[in-house]
């Protein structure tokens, strides 16, 4: 299989085939090379989730059943 993007239009994830949300994202099914993670790190920064700012709502309701008083 060659590492080249596929062609086609872009109509959204859901609709897309693998190969055209690789294109979409200006990749292809060998991903990236070195030299454009580094790029798109630089611009990007890394794929991390961002810090929690607050506690879970879930944890404070499910200890007050726990300790009701």
């Amino acid at each position: 299989m060659a590492c080249e993007p596929s062609t086609g239009p872009w109509t959204g994830p859901s609709s897309g085939t693998s190969l055209q949300v690789l294109r979409h994202l200006d990749t292809g099914p060998c991903g990236l090379t070195d030299a454009e993670a580094a790029a798109r790190l630089a611009t990007h920064g890394e794929n991390a989730r961002p810090a929690r700012t607050s506690p879970p709502r879930s944890g404070a309701v499910c200890g007050a059943f726990a300790t009701p008083w």
